[in-house]
């Protein structure tokens, strides 16, 4: 379901104010928990997420996770630039093939990183 919301989204997106705007969250669940404490939970709060979703934080899995779920349930409210991290995905993942279609090597990451973690 989100991957064809994301897929019929142009790339350019109308966006309701007033709005919060976040960038860099590299795995920090807890720190987008905050985020969503102090400014407002959606849908309450429209929000521009920036990419950079997940890599250097330990909860990268649950981060992108629960971004897809806010994305499905409240359309409108949530903005997702997934442009940072599709990049970091293949550059980590395929560097000779920086335009393969990321379905199953997005899957690997994230599922690779919660098996290290348990």
């Amino acid at each position: 379901m989100v991957k064809e919301i994301l897929i019929e989204e142009s790339n350019v997106q109308p966006v309701n104010s007033p709005i919060t705007i976040c960038g860099d969250i590299h795995g920090q669940f807890h720190d987008l928990m905050k985020l969503f404490q102090t400014r407002g939970h959606v849908p309450e709060t429209n929000y521009i997420l920036m990419g950079d979703f997940v890599d250097r934080g330990y909860n990268s899995l649950e981060v992108f996770t629960i971004l897809l779920l806010l994305k499905a349930s409240h359309i409108t409210s949530l903005s997702l630039v997934l442009l940072y991290f599709m990049r970091a995905v293949t550059l980590s993942v395929d560097p000779p093939n920086k335009s393969r279609i990321y379905g199953v090597q997005l899957i690997s990451v994230l599922a690779g990183s919660k098996l290290a973690k348990y």
